[in-house]
C-alpha cells in the first residue's frame, strides 16, 4: 500500500516473491516505525530525510509524559517471532512480559505498545495479514486464559459490555474486561456487535444494571450518535450507558441523561468505580429503611 500511495518503501523480490529491502531502507523504516508509535500520520513522515526523522524522534521523546513501561525492544522481536512462527516459541514470549509485568500493567501498556508494532509492521510491509492474525490468536487466548483465572464477583451491579454493528475488536473489550474483572466488576458478555434491540433484550432478560458499548476508530461520528441516543431512549433512565472509544469528542445532538463518552481505559474505570461506590450507597439507604 505504502508502495503505491508514497512510492516508499521500493523493496525488491526474491526468487520466491518475497520482498527484500536494502539496508538504507530498513535504517529509514525503522525510524519511521518509532514515530508511527509515537502518533504521527505516515503522510506527513515518509518522504522526510532521515536527518529530520531522528529529529523529530527526539522531540517527541523529550518531556513525554511516561505512565507505564516502554519497550522499544518490542517491535523488532515481534517481527522476528511472527516471521519466523514457531508456538512455543511466540506463547512463551508473550508469557514472559504477562509474569514480568504483572496482569494489569501488561494489559494496560505492554498490549497496547504490541499491537500498535504489529499493526505499522504490516503497514509498512514487514509483516504479511496472515502473520498479524497470529498475533491476535495468540494474545486472545492468553487473554481468554487469563479472565478463567480471576475470581468472580460475587456482589454489585452488573455491567453489559459490547461493540456496536459493524465494528470489529481485536483485543479491545478483552483487555477492557480484564481491567474491569481485576477492579471487582461484575461483567457480563453476550456477544460483539449487538444491536440496539439485542441489548434491550439482554439487559431486561438478564437484570443488567449498566452498558458499555464501544465503537471503533473508523465508525463515522453520526453513526454512533444515532445508535446511542436509539439506545439510551429504549433503555430506563436509571441505566448508565457509556460509550467507549478513541474519539472522545463524539457527542449525541442533545444532552441525554445518564450517558458518558470515555476514551481511555483509565476514564472507563474511574467511572465504574464511581458508579460502583454509588450503587453501594444507593442499597445501604434502601437497607436502612
Amino acid at each position: 500500500m505504502w508502495e503505491r500511495r508514497y512510492g516508499f518503501p521500493q523493496p525488491e523480490r526474491d526468487s520466491y516473491g518475497d520482498r527484500v529491502y536494502d539496508q538504507p531502507q530498513i535504517n529509514k523504516l525503522r525510524l519511521i516505525r518509532r514515530l508511527l508509535d509515537a502518533g504521527f500520520r505516515p503522510g506527513k513522515i515518509v518522504n522526510l530525510p532521515d536527518a529530520e526523522l531522528e529529529q523529530l524522534i527526539t522531540a517527541s521523546q523529550t518531556g513525554a509524559e511516561q505512565t507505564g513501561p516502554v519497550l522499544p525492544e518490542l517491535s523488532d522481536q515481534l517481527i522476528m517471532l511472527l516471521r519466523n512462527y514457531r508456538p512455543p516459541n511466540f506463547e512463551h514470549y508473550i508469557s514472559h512480559h504477562l509474569l514480568q509485568f504483572g496482569l494489569e500493567t501488561f494489559v494496560s501498556y505492554v498490549l497496547p505498545q504490541a499491537s500498535l508494532c504489529v499493526e505499522n509492521a504490516v503497514v509498512l510491509g514487514l509483516l504479511e495479514d496472515y502473520e498479524r492474525e497470529l498475533y491476535y490468536s495468540h494474545v486472545q487466548r492468553i487473554l481468554h486464559q487469563q479472565l478463567l483465572t480471576l475470581q468472580p464477583a460475587w456482589h454489585g451491579p452488573s455491567l453489559l459490555i459490547t461493540a456496536m454493528p459493524d465494528t470489529i475488536p481485536r483485543l479491545e473489550l478483552l483487555q477492557l474486561e480484564v481491567l474491569l474483572r481485576l477492579d471487582g466488576v461484575d461483567i457480563r458478555c453476550y456477544g460483539t456487535q449487538l444491536s440496539v434491540m439485542q441489548i434491550q433484550d439482554v439487559m431486561v432478560r438478564h437484570a443488567i444494571d449498566a452498558v458499555m458499548v464501544w465503537f471503533g476508530p473508523l465508525l463515522s461520528s453520526q453513526r454512533a450518535s444515532d445508535f446511542i441516543e436509539e439506545l439510551r431512549f429504549r433503555l430506563p433512565q436509571e441505566t448508565a450507558i457509556w460509550a467507549f472509544g478513541k474519539a472522545s469528542g463524539r457527542q449525541t445532538r442533545r444532552h441525554l441523561p445518564n450517558l458518558s463518552w470515555l476514551s481511555t481505559s483509565a476514564d472507563l474505570r474511574l467511572t465504574v468505580t464511581q458508579w460502583q461506590q454509588q450503587h453501594a450507597r444507593s442499597q445501604e439507604r434502601v437497607t436502612s429503611d
